[in-house]
């Protein structure tokens, strides 16, 4: 990632292991009330969309967290990249765990997927275009958009490998650091601390799909920007407004 600056202190990818220095040091974030996250989206630097995140906390404790994908028109003609997910979690011993996942793609793949997350069997039913199968989980595993969360409300975790479970497939992730970097968005100049996803199962590098988030080093921890390499090209979503209740 350009500009990068690498931090000889901290030894971590989690999505971001954000540095097991960085571990041994920060502390939870508090989740807000409720909060919508927006971002303007570029697909090989031209503009691409926008994509809206929500969190809210539900009457019962638990939190829904909703993101919904658009492009504009231009780029649905070469890649679609409108999708709406939903996950549903609650906070458990200083991580989040989840509860249910949600994915319609309306785009290459405009197929429905979902997760139900049995934890006392310690089992994920998938349901997706293939059928129905089950996959074991452990205490570290999420669903994609709660992973993103999980390291930003407690990036202790980062120490640890991940599973991720998008309704289709699951896989292991290990956290890599990437230092810090100065982000420039609509929301504001940010300086940030950047993490990278590391495929532990995949060694093809044309099939990997390498994923990164920068985090503001600051007390919100805002995710200020995404990205995706794709054989497709670079998805960079950048934050362009923030809409935030705190919590209790």
């Amino acid at each position: 990632m350009p500009g990068l600056r690498r931090s000889p202190s901290l030894q971590r990818l989690t999505f971001i292991a954000l540095g097991l220095a960085l571990a041994g040091q920060a502390a939870a974030v508090s989740l807000p009330r409720s909060e919508t996250l927006t971002y303007q989206v570029t697909w090989n630097g031209i503009p691409a969309g926008t994509i809206q995140q929500t969190l809210e906390r539900q009457g019962d404790g638990t939190y829904r967290l909703t993101a919904n994908a658009e492009t504009n028109r231009v780029v649905n003609v070469f890649y679609r990249l409108d999708s709406d997910q939903q996950s549903l979690f609650k906070v458990n011993d200083e991580r989040l765990q989840v509860l249910r996942y949600e994915h319609v793609n309306q785009g290459k793949e405009p197929f429905p997927r979902s997760a139900r997350f049995d934890w006392n069997d310690k089992v994920a039913h998938l349901d997706n275009e293939d059928g129905r199968k089950d996959v074991p989980i452990n205490a570290y595993t999420y669903d994609p958009n709660t992973l993103i969360q999980q390291l930003r409300f407690f990036p202790d975790s980062i120490r640890h490998p991940f599973v991720v479970v998008d309704g289709k497939n699951s896989k292991k992730l290990q956290i890599k650091d990437l230092g810090t970097a100065s982000i420039s968005t609509r929301a504001g100049n940010f300086e940030a601390q950047c993490v990278q996803q590391v495929d532990l199962q995949q060694n093809d590098p044309n099939k990997k799909r390498v994923a990164s988030v920068c985090y503001s080093n600051d007390a919100r921890r805002l995710p200020v920007e995404l990205r995706y390499h794709t054989k497709y090209g670079d998805i960079i979503a950048r934050l362009s407004s923030v809409k935030s209740q705190p919590g209790e």
